[in-house]
């Protein structure tokens, strides 16, 4: 798991970036093993962004769908028809898929976009509220403090 965090790391400051948005965790998976290596992962991961003073964000998975449906509860197709409307790219097309199931790494890739716009939102929310001085810190539910 270090090997990655100390990749995503190395990615984000080539970039220059100092807030990223995360996935919160899905409490209602089916395999409890998986979950909890994802777990372990994120725990590290978040450690990681600490000590390298990046900003985080957890946004929920029912956060994340409620931002492209208006449903919390949405299926992985009804997420990948909001990403059509949203951005017009057949990512089925791209990939070869033919059948009518989303699947990985489609999937994956719209929760990711949804994940960048939520981050934004907040970032300009955050940014708004400090500039008008209606709060004392930069909102970080990482690391706050920071």
């Amino acid at each position: 798991y270090e090997t990655m965090a100390d990749w995503a790391i190395r990615v984000l400051q080539s970039y220059k970036c100092v807030s990223v948005g995360l996935e919160g965790y899905a409490y209602g998976a089916a395999n409890p093993s998986r979950l909890a290596q994802l777990c372990e992962n994120q725990g590290l991961l978040k450690h990681s962004f600490y000590k390298a003073g990046i900003h985080y964000n957890i946004f929920p998975p029912t956060t994340i769908k409620k931002m492209a449906t208006s449903n919390g509860r949405s299926t992985k197709e009804q997420m990948y028809d909001a990403w059509i409307k949203d951005t017009d790219v057949c990512l089925k097309a791209l990939f070869g898929r033919t059948d009518d199931k989303v699947k990985s790494p489609i999937s994956d890739i719209v929760d990711s976009f949804y994940i960048a716009c939520s981050q934004r939102i907040d970032m300009i929310q955050t940014n708004y509220a400090y500039e008008k001085g209606t709060t004392n810190d930069r909102k970080t539910n990482g690391n706050k403090g920071k």
